[in-house]
């Protein structure tokens, strides 16, 4: 199209990625890769009103420009795709085999174009990320899924067999009932994470006095602790309270306190503190696990992440729950943070709403 506006035989759609530039469409030359980090394409981003060159054979810049010369090219003219934060994602580009007078209204319609195209390109990309985002959890969910079905499966399957005595009964209702409490769990979780990408999530907003909600959170997730010799300390020293959705608070600390005795070993302590500082009120959960590395620092929060260490006692993850916490968190207009605990051993968790 720009070819056709324009009338020059030469336009191209140039990509910059690292210290190539690619064109992944052409019309007058071939598209070919271009590895030079000096490309014409990659100067052309420098500026935000682009790069027009009428006469290339008196250009001193640019007229002994190798690309140029192995395409036979007098004139160019191209403006930078902009990402809709601003970041180069390439070029649009126009070129002809003689010089050529390109005046303001050319440079306006040119710039009018670049936008039009930077525009279908972020599209684009949004397209395919969520495409892949939904590939991945429906992955993810199958994965998930398939293990609990499996168990009730094979548990069915041994209700069938003759001479199971009592004992033997109550065990594979047991292995039936956990693996339904998993699927349950994860369709939970699906669930809310629906409910936060259509903005569907509601908050029943109400003074919460986080002490006794911590209290009783902590009470919740014991079984979870005595079963692996662990200690939950709470320690709040003084009245606290927020205006909060309580279901949503007991799930943003029910899932720090089920993480942290999840990655911490046998026999560890995990400290619960509420304080206040300032007009700030402020949750930590801090664990005795193998703390976080830089990865696990930089994709925390990202759905479906799997961190660098491993749950202490072989409990599962879907990798979903912290990307949950941090939109609950968000919702209430508090903010989350973590670090790693002076020492190396453990991190702490913290969660901090304005009052």
């Amino acid at each position: 199209m720009a070819a056709a506006i324009f009338k020059v035989p030469v336009a191209m759609l140039g990509f910059v990625d690292g210290h190539n530039t690619w064109t992944k469409f052409a019309v007058g030359i071939p598209a070919t890769d271009i590895t030079d980090s000096d490309a014409i394409c990659r100067q052309t981003l420098i500026s935000d009103d682009g790069l027009i060159i009428e006469d290339i054979s008196s250009d001193n810049r640019y007229r002994k420009e190798q690309w140029f010369q192995q395409n036979g090219l007098g004139f160019y003219a191209a403006m930078p795709l902009l990402s809709a934060d601003g970041q180069p994602l390439g070029t649009l580009c126009l070129a002809d085999h003689k010089p050529r007078i390109f005046n303001t209204s050319d440079r306006a319609i040119l710039h009018h174009l670049s936008g039009v195209v930077s525009n279908q390109l972020r599209l684009h990309f949004k397209l395919s990320n969520a495409t892949l985002k939904q590939d991945r959890l429906v992955s993810v969910i199958a994965h998930e899924l398939k293990n609990p079905l499996n168990i009730i499966f094979t548990a069915t399957a041994l209700l069938d067999e003759p001479g199971v005595n009592a004992k033997e009964l109550t065990g594979v209702k047991k292995h039936i009932k956990t693996a339904a409490q998993k699927m349950l769990s994860l369709i939970d979780e699906m669930l809310e994470i629906g409910r936060q990408h259509n903005g569907n999530m509601e908050l029943n907003l109400q003074e919460i006095d986080l002490t006794v909600l911590l209290a009783r959170t902590a009470a919740a997730n014991l079984v979870l602790a005595n079963a692996k010799n662990q200690v939950i300390t709470l320690d709040v020293n003084e009245l606290l309270t927020i205006r909060a959705d309580e279901g949503r608070l007991v799930e943003i600390f029910d899932n720090l306190l089920s993480n942290a005795i999840k990655y911490s070993p046998l026999g560890a302590t995990i400290a619960v503190r509420g304080f206040r500082a300032g007009d700030t009120v402020l949750v930590e959960v801090q664990d005795q696990g193998p703390g976080f590395t830089a990865y696990d620092l930089e994709n925390l929060f990202q759905p479906f992440t799997r961190l660098t260490a491993r749950p202490t006692a072989g409990e599962a993850s879907t990798g979903m729950g912290l990307f949950i916490v941090k939109s609950l968190v968000e919702a209430h207009h508090a903010t989350i943070s973590v670090r790693n605990n002076s020492g190396g051993q453990g991190a702490t968790v913290q969660v901090s709403f304005k009052n």
